[in-house]
Formats: C-alpha cells, structure tokens, sequence
C-alpha cells in the first residue's frame, strides 16, 4: 500500500464502481455547504478539490468564478472529472499530491475518510502546505467513531470530540467552524461531521 493514499482497496473499489458512484454522486445538492466554505474564500479565489470524486464541486466552484485544481486517487474518476468539468484532472493520492500551487481553499468533501487513523494528521498537514496563510480547508466524515471496514472500503468515521483531539496535533491549522449535517441522499443514511480549518 502507498502510504498516506486513500486505503488501496478502497481506490480499487472506485475503479471497478465508477458508474454507480459517479450517477449516485454528481447532482447531489451541496450548495448549502458551498456557501459556507466560500464565503471564507476571496472572489475568483484558487481552490484546490482534493478526491474530487466525479467532478461535480470543481463544475460548482468554476460555475461561480473559480479557479480550480484537482485530483483523485481512481484514474477512471479522474479521468471522468477531467471530461466532466473541462481541466485536467490528476490521478495522484494525498501525500503524493505536490505543486506550484498555493491556494485560498482546499475542498476535501468525503474524500480524506478513506485515510487510517493514524495518517491523517499528516495527511491533512502535508496538503496544508499548499494552504495560502488564513486560507481554509473544508473536510468532512461521517458520524462515528473510528475506523471500520465497509466492503472492500475503509472509512475514518468522526465524532465531534475525536476531531477535535486531531486538530489540537495540527501544524498551523485552526478551528474555525464545525457543524453537523443530514446526508443529502436521505434520512436512513448516516449523518456528516463538516469542519472548516484556517491556517495561521
């Protein structure tokens, strides 16, 4: 396994279900949640999407006045954000991910679950490097506590007091908000743990 990547298996379970995932995925309402990561975020602000999945957030953030990098860890995903949205779509993992770059925001919706416990600290450090000083940086898991396997993935559940002991361990990130949400796909679904962090 590529240390710091999303879970291998987990990469591989977005490779052989990247139709169903992409048709669950890509016209799901996150407007709500847009509103408040990019009212922390400067017009025509530079965002990077990280695990940016089917490409709908980088077509929303781009749609608004954007500018937008992105990356995945699935080819077959990243090639279809790169012809969904129009840019060019990198297939890398977290800590492998490097650029030039440096951003006002950095989007991480449902992507860094797929992370073990004992890398995401540093997997949310090193993209934080590419983090413009007060930048923010959105994240989000699911409701719960610790990791679990749910067929061939691997998903970080969070809970509020858990979050909160990671950030503490973070280098130059700070709190600034943190809010629970419904799954937008429906009440019987488990609900989300969103956090917005800036950096000092």
């Amino acid at each position: 396994m590529r240390k710091g990547c999303t879970n291998v298996n987990s990469i591989s379970y977005y490779e052989n279900n990247s139709g169903s995932f992409i048709e669950q995925t890509k016209a799901l309402d996150m407007s709500e949640i847009y509103s408040r990561f990019l009212r922390h975020i400067r017009p025509q602000g530079v965002i990077l999407d990280a695990g940016c999945g089917a490409g709908r957030d980088i077509c929303a953030f781009r749609s608004k006045g954007y500018e937008v990098e992105a990356f995945d860890a699935s080819e077959k995903m990243a090639l279809y954000a790169s012809e969904y949205s129009g840019i060019q779509v990198r297939t890398t993992s977290f800590l492998q991910f490097n650029t030039k770059s440096n951003f006002d925001g950095i989007w991480a919706c449902a992507s860094l679950l797929h992370v073990k416990e004992s890398e995401i600290e540093g997997t949310i450090n090193h993209l934080a490097l590419f983090l413009k000083k007060q930048g923010v940086f959105y994240l989000s898991f699911k409701l719960g506590d610790g990791e679990r396997q749910d067929g061939d993935r691997l998903f970080l559940d969070m809970t509020e007091v858990r979050l909160r002991k990671i950030i503490k361990k973070l280098i130059n990130l700070k709190l600034k908000e943190l809010w629970i949400t419904k799954d937008v796909r429906g009440e019987e679904r488990p609900a989300w743990l969103n956090i917005i962090l800036y950096k000092v």
